[in-house]
């Protein structure tokens, strides 16, 4: 079988929820002998072509002007397609499916459309309405994320939506202790650390955590928080910490390799993800695979990985008391740290590559005439 992905971020330029759900997927195909072509756009310097292990990386330039690099895009898929006659394309977000769905439909192969981001919550106006019900509708099978996103393509389409999860997969440094990972970072053995990874924006949320953090550290003074990423907000959020006077216990450890995340995780006590709005949410499933206990905001698609008193708190989007009391929850009681880890590692393993991979595939199966399937 012979899979074309089109996707707007990719490694090692991004390595956002997306674009290390689309990698992870592609590199597990890749392994089966399913011949993967993966297309991106990019500003990087990445190669333009690389072709590794059965998986091919195709990156395009694009042009400055919106209206003129969705026409150059839609040409080069043409082209690339045609090149390698691929059995089906997806496209990893709705922008992607409308591209995918109109060369399905000139090609004559099936078109999937994945619905993973914010692109469908931000649906307002009309003529973006229109858009997306145009690329539902055309798309061979549409597929969402969440049950959440399921739902709210329902309100605009009526057809079938099936949901598949965002994967994990396991890393080298999943394997570290507690002990090791902190050696490695340098962080000392008998503080508490509260863990944010994720962009530096205020959709995120993290200024909500730096306020609650004073509150923490009245409990816990030895704690300290670390946020790992980057984003435009980190001057005003460095300011802000200042202004807390938390110095010394905030570190702004910013944009890290995706082993250097997990090792984060395995030196960290808690984790939590303050989002205003997150469709999925993968760097909690990655949390929860690393045994961490988390607390993070009811939202979208937030309570599917995250039920509340069961393996992790919830907290209304926006509330630094509640942040603060569920962590401090947390800090002071380590058996419900630890039965919260145990629960999320079970949880997260229903998420893993092979396993969402699985589900893939027998989706192609369904839309790839028996003659045409080299690989299964």
């Amino acid at each position: 079988m012979k899979v074309l992905l089109l996707t707007n971020e990719y490694p090692p330029e991004k390595t956002a929820g997306t674009a290390m759900a689309t990698a992870f997927l592609a590199e597990e195909l890749a392994l089966r002998g399913v011949r993967v072509t993966v297309v991106v756009n990019t500003r990087a310097r990445s190669p333009a072509y690389e072709a590794i292990s059965g998986l091919e990386v195709i990156r395009l330039k694009p042009l400055p002007v919106f209206a003129t690099r969705m026409a150059q895009r839609a040409v080069m898929l043409l082209r690339i397609a045609r090149r390698i006659r691929p059995d089906v394309v997806q496209g990893q977000s709705l922008s992607c499916g409308a591209l995918v769905a109109s060369a399905g439909k000139l090609l004559g192969i099936p078109s999937v459309t994945y619905i993973q981001g914010l692109d469908l919550y931000e649906s307002g106006p009309w003529a973006h309405r229109t858009y997306i019900r145009w690329t539902l509708r055309h798309s061979t099978a549409v597929v969402a994320v969440t049950e959440d996103l399921r739902q709210r393509a329902l309100q605009l389409v009526s057809r079938p939506v099936e949901v598949i999860p965002h994967s994990l997969r396991l890393q080298d440094t999943h394997r570290l202790t507690r002990e090791e990972a902190r050696r490695s970072l340098g962080l000392p053995e008998g503080d508490p650390v509260v863990l944010y990874v994720g962009r530096l924006l205020r959709i995120k949320g993290p200024e909500y955590l730096l306020r609650a953090f004073p509150l923490v550290l009245e409990r816990f003074p030895r704690a300290r928080l670390v946020l790992v990423g980057e984003g435009e907000e980190r001057p005003r959020l460095q300011a802000v910490a200042r202004s807390l006077r938390l110095d010394g216990r905030v570190w702004f450890a910013g944009l890290r390799p995706h082993d250097d995340v997990i090792r984060f995780m395995r030196a960290s006590d808690v984790f939590v993800l303050p989002s205003l709005v997150e469709s999925f949410g993968i760097v909690l499933l990655e949390a929860m695979s690393c045994g961490l206990p988390v607390v993070a905001t009811n939202v979208m698609g937030i309570p599917y990985l995250v039920e509340d008193g069961e393996n992790g708190f919830l907290v209304p989007p926006g509330d630094e008391a509640a942040l603060a009391a569920r962590i401090t929850a947390l800090l002071r009681d380590p058996w419900l740290c630890r039965s919260f880890g145990e629960r999320n590692v079970r949880k997260a393993s229903d998420y893993l590559v092979s396993r969402i991979a699985d589900r893939f595939v027998a989706l192609w199966r369904c839309l790839v005439p028996a003659d045409r399937r080299d690989v299964a």
